[in-house]
């Protein structure tokens, strides 16, 4: 190796490097020292930003205050949750008892309402047909019906489809005098029925908590079943034991 000094003497010395001792040693990862003085420097500069003002240190500041406020509104908040769930616990229980009673009466309806067309009118083949136009047309206007009685809201709509099906299977018990008359009041009967299916869910999933709402469909569905065969067993005993007529029967189900 040679060199020259600031006064331009030349200088040339020879260095022997040895790496002999060095045989056979491996290296994983970042040599040990190498990283002790990354680790420092990060430390180093972390620390910098702290002392220099240039980045502080975040924190929080909670007083006794702070903690008896926020226990203040966690009791309110309970409070309120309580009130609310016991409010709805009320109306699903009542809900939930609508939903049977429609259950049983659409058994009872359906149990009797073909003997009664067959005893009172005699129908053919053609008018039993034709039937199906004013039983099955509200499933079809139902979305109208249901845009022009929007602002009654769902629950006020499902009561108001129980009482229009209450009094379309009177007045088809009672009041039918002819054929065509008995169509009124079969539309009038079916489009409350229709109106209040699809009631039943949106209503239901009103009343489930998040990710119950299958569980709450469910259980309204099982009490509609379960309702539908007593009333079937009811239709069995009541014109078998009972003496039950057409009219009862109709009566029965608008209860």
């Amino acid at each position: 190796m040679e060199y020259e000094s600031v006064t331009g003497k030349r200088y040339s010395d020879q260095i022997t490097i040895d790496v002999s001792e060095l045989k056979g040693m491996h290296q994983l990862g970042k040599p040990n020292l190498y990283a002790i003085a990354q680790s420092v420097k990060a430390i180093q500069e972390g620390f910098s930003h702290v002392v220099s003002g240039f980045k502080k240190i975040h924190a929080d500041v909670y007083t006794a205050e702070d903690r008896d406020r926020e226990d203040e509104e966690k009791r309110a908040y309970m409070e309120k949750m309580k009130r609310r769930l016991s409010t709805q616990s009320a109306q699903f229980a009542l809900f939930f008892a609508a939903v049977a009673v429609f259950g049983f009466s659409q058994s009872v309806v359906d149990s009797t309402l073909n003997n009664f067309l067959a005893e009172s009118f005699s129908i053919s083949e053609f008018q039993r047909g034709f039937m199906e136009l004013p039983r099955e047309m509200p499933g079809f206007l139902v979305i109208f019906l249901s845009a022009l009685l929007f602002f009654m809201g769902s629950r006020r709509l499902a009561a108001f489809a129980n009482a229009l099906m209450a009094l379309g299977i009177i007045l088809l018990g009672l009041f039918s005098t002819s054929f065509p008359v008995m169509l009124v009041w079969l539309f009038a009967f079916s489009s409350g029925q229709h109106l209040f299916l699809p009631l039943t869910s949106s209503i239901g999933m009103e009343f489930a908590a998040d990710g119950k709402a299958g569980s709450r469909l469910g259980q309204l569905s099982g009490s509609a079943h379960l309702a539908a065969i007593v009333g079937g067993v009811t239709v069995l005993a009541g014109f078998n034991y009972l003496g039950f007529t057409f009219d009862s029967s109709f009566m029965l189900a608008a209860e």
